[in-house]
Order: structure tokens, then sequence, then C-alpha cells
């Protein structure tokens, strides 16, 4: 198992999402019947979100404590792809706000459409896995 971003092993030409695959005993594994193992899927080269990161770097404005990205999905602040200001940090101690995006929210960030689409598409379930993977 590997982790998102982390690097592939010499020689590996292929992703197959954990989602896709059961396991059948310690050293184990079955990957769906369904699945399409094509190569180079899922792999995405070093630097290749320069152009998104890139972008909210040089949008930034010296006056803001936030600046975000929208989701495509439900156009409420992407928070792990936001820069905040040092002068922010009070707002994100607020005991009262366990949630980041909410901070964003309630402050009023300001948001970006994404410069390449989907590049921030987020699948935390099987049903969203299938969902970004639907041209």
């Amino acid at each position: 198992m590997m982790m998102t971003g982390a690097p592939l092993p010499h020689g590996a030409d292929g992703i197959v999402p954990v989602e896709e695959t059961s396991r059948l005993g310690a050293d184990e594994i079955n990957i769906a019947g369904a699945f399409d193992a094509q190569t180079g899927r899922f792999i995405h080269k070093a630097g290749s979100d320069a152009a998104t990161l890139g972008h909210l770097v040089s949008s930034k404005r010296p006056d803001e404590l936030f600046l975000s990205y929208r989701s495509e999905f439900d156009g409420l602040p992407e928070p792990l792809c936001a820069l905040y200001a040092p002068a922010a940090l009070p707002l994100l101690r607020d005991p009262e706000i366990h949630c980041p995006r909410k901070v964003l929210i309630r402050h009023e960030c300001r948001l970006l459409d994404p410069v390449t689409p989907r590049t921030l598409d987020n699948a935390n379930t099987p049903g969203d896995w299938q969902a970004a993977n639907t041209p």
C-alpha cells in the first residue's frame, strides 16, 4: 500500500486504488473484476499541480487573511488547498470553530475557481471514487 502523493517504486507503471481491492489473507489482495488497470492511470508527475498551486500563490493579496479554491462539488472553500496568513492564526485557534472550512466561510474567504477542472476532486467513499472517475 502507498499513501497518496508517495513516490512510486522503481518499475511501477500503474496504481490500483484500495477501493478496488479486498484482502484475501495477510499477504494477498484481490482486485475487483470490473477494475480497468490501465498503464499510467492515477499517476501524476511530480509538479503536475504546479499551475494550480502557482495560481493560488500569485493570486493572494497582501491584505487577505485567507485565499482558497472553490470546490466544484459544492461551491464551498477547499481548506486543504488554501493560503492562510500568519495573522489568521488566532481565528484558526477559535475553540468555537473546529473546522477549517467553517473558518474560511465565516471570515468571507475569497474563492478562486480551479485552473484545471476536477484537479481538487476528493473521494472519501466508493461512491465518491466512482463519481470522480466518470468523465
